[in-house]
């Protein structure tokens, strides 16, 4: 069998099964694993299916939701302790009504960047015959969020722009490449400009303005300085763009987030725009804190030593540091009906309490931001125990590689 993370081999089995409360005797409908390929990081026990009812094949095997009697369920994590799977709560109102057939999908119409809610110029174009612009899957399993690399570019692009630090930032690289490009360098010069860009983004800020020696216009041999800065390559870049500079940024955070620098402060929050087949429509915002997480990489030092005292010479250190990372991967998932979809991973999850309805037809999802209970030692904890927790512990860090959903492109929503 095959799932969003991977394939396994199973026996069919009878036995009664239990999850939380809801207990129900699975009549050759339990699946044991035998051997499983799954992608999935840390002990894992076993998969309860979630997916969206399918009531167009009246004669499929009954599932465990079906079985339990269990109408409706909910998830939300917690960074401070476990999340939260509900089931048969009460119902969230209103809801938006599923636009996937095979999943549990949306009609996403785009996102907006910071306070103002500036949208970006994607999930416009919707010919006839379609369902809608683009779709969205909310998808608990994905930890990030993935849809088109070219709409990702300019999400990112928008928020270098509404990013005080970001759009400083480019400007002052931008000068940095003008200046390479339109003077005939003398030896060793363009190595001294990528050193100063090297500097500014371990400093996370624009440094003064180099004293500029005039020099004769064109093109001219690159110093072997030159060339080491380039890793070999004497071929200048065009320039740099915005979500570029924005993941740069991201990379070297460890030089400028600190103690004193709220992520939130720093970085606009982001839109996410959907509606349901009847055009109900809702607004899921993300925090930076929610769609930006720490991770652990190794980064080049170059720092000036010198040998017996005087001799001053070059030395490339390698060390652990914390950086940044977008939760955004690039992906291909095109459809007729409901064109490129993007998948809605954990970041949801732990913005948002997610309600899936499988009574209605189509089947709904509701959304109540934040208040992400959890169960302890068979008991509710309050939500404000957790925030606390979730406040001294900083921000959510990746320890293991990101889990992507493995969807068939060529499948419909």
């Amino acid at each position: 069998m095959s799932f969003g993370s991977g394939d396994m081999l199973v026996v069919i089995a009878s036995d009664e099964a239990t999850v939380g409360t809801a207990k129900t005797f699975m009549n050759n409908s339990l699946l044991l694993m035998v051997k499983q390929a799954l992608k999935i990081p840390g002990p894992f026990e076993g998969i309860l299916g979630l997916g969206r009812p399918q009531r167009n094949r009246p004669d499929a095997t009954p599932g465990f939701l079906k079985l339990a009697g269990i109408h409706r369920f909910s998830m939300c994590f917690n960074d401070a302790g476990p999340g939260v799977l509900g089931l048969n709560i009460p119902r969230f109102s209103p809801g938006l009504q599923s636009v996937g057939t095979l999943h549990w999908g949306l009609d996403f119409r785009g996102i907006g960047v910071g306070s103002g809610d500036v949208r970006l110029n994607m999930c416009q174009n919707k010919t006839p015959g379609m369902d809608s612009a683009c779709g969205m899957i909310p998808d608990s399993g994905t930890t990030l969020i993935t849809g088109p690399k070219d709409d990702i570019v300019k999400l990112f692009d928008g928020i270098c722009d509404l990013w005080p630090r970001c759009k400083e930032m480019h400007t002052a690289l931008a000068s940095e490449f003008r200046h390479m490009r339109r003077r005939r360098p003398r030896p060793g010069r363009r190595g001294q400009r990528f050193q100063r860009i090297r500097a500014m983004l371990e400093a996370g800020k624009p440094l003064p303005e180099m004293v500029e020696v005039e020099e004769p216009e064109g093109d001219a041999p690159v110093g072997l300085a030159d060339k080491d800065m380039l890793t070999g390559d004497a071929e200048l870049p065009q320039g740099v763009s915005k979500a570029s500079t924005m993941v740069l940024l991201m990379k070297h955070c460890y030089t400028w987030l600190g103690n004193s620098t709220d992520l939130n402060g720093e970085l606009p929050p982001l839109s996410f725009h959907v509606a349901g087949t009847a055009g109900y429509q809702e607004t899921l915002v993300l925090e930076p804190n929610s769609y930006v997480f720490m991770s652990t990489a190794p980064i080049a030092h170059q720092v000036v030593e010198h040998l017996m005292g005087y001799l001053p010479i070059e030395v490339v250190t390698m060390t652990q540091e914390n950086v940044c990372m977008p939760a955004f991967k690039p992906t291909r998932y095109n459809t007729l009906k409901n064109g490129p979809i993007w998948i809605m991973g954990t970041p949801l999850f732990y913005s948002y309490q997610v309600q899936y309805d499988r009574e209605p037809e189509p089947p709904t999802m509701h959304f109540v931001r934040g208040g992400c209970t959890s169960c302890v030692d068979g008991k509710e904890e309050p939500a404000t125990k957790l925030l606390q927790r979730r406040v001294a512990q900083g921000m959510r860090t990746l320890t293991h590689d990101p889990v992507v959903k493995q969807i068939n492109p060529d499948l419909p929503l």
